[in-house]
């Protein structure tokens, strides 16, 4: 890895886990919406992150999905992730704004479960970043 792609990947990859520890902390305090779009940013970072270490310039996608898919270009190990993209990707906006869900505000929706879900697979997705670019 160059050293400037080097530099900006670490960042993100930093910020990644700044997000997810913000998340893990929220979760004790059962702010599951926060969780959501904690850990589907966190997943965004990291794949900007891994597509940083790549040489690719910063791409300015929100969606886990299209990120992926340009992830596995590099690595076919992101494969795995296609379905956290798919499950994760709404989370963006719907954990934040309480007009994207009909009446009432996303912390009326979401629960334990899906806070847990998506801290996981955060969890998951930084690890395998974080193997890639820590090489």
């Amino acid at each position: 890895m160059r050293a400037m792609p080097e530099k900006k990947a670490r960042a993100w990859l930093r910020e990644a886990e700044t997000q997810f520890n913000a998340a893990a902390a929220l979760k004790k305090q059962n702010f599951h919406s926060q969780v959501c779009f904690l850990s589907q940013q966190a997943i965004e970072l990291a794949l900007k992150a891994f597509l940083l270490s790549q040489g690719e310039d910063l791409v300015k996608i929100h969606s886990l999905v299209e990120l992926v898919d340009l992830c596995k270009k590099y690595d076919s190990g992101f494969t795995r992730f296609e379905d956290i993209a798919r499950d994760l990707e709404h989370y963006y906006i719907f954990a934040r704004y309480p007009n994207s869900l009909g009446s009432g505000a996303p912390s009326d929706y979401f629960n334990e479960r899906q806070a847990a879900e998506a801290l996981g697979a955060a969890d998951e997705v930084l690890d395998f970043v974080k193997e890639r670019i820590e090489d």
